[in-house]
């Protein structure tokens, strides 16, 4: 599996592109696709001919060092977890 950040727009997404070993779970790939499922970020599922791609879309997210370079919060400590 190989990941990237691909920009486009305004828009910054995480990539995975799954190679041909990794297995994918229809049931599961279905239930993050299709539903909002809290503590999960949105993935939307592409494929074109053999090429199986994931893609999170993360431009309002921030990562845990840039979350705890700062003053945190109880309420969003707890929220983390």
């Amino acid at each position: 599996m190989q990941e990237e950040y691909i920009t486009q727009g305004t828009n910054t997404y995480l990539v995975f592109k799954l190679s041909d070993s990794d297995k994918i779970d229809e049931l599961a790939l279905k239930m993050m696709t299709n539903n909002a499922i809290r503590g999960f970020a949105a993935v939307t599922f592409s494929q074109h001919d053999n090429e199986h791609v994931l893609w999170y879309n993360v431009s309002a997210k921030v990562s845990l060092k840039e979350f705890f370079s700062g003053t945190v919060s109880k309420s969003s400590l707890l929220a983390v977890f």
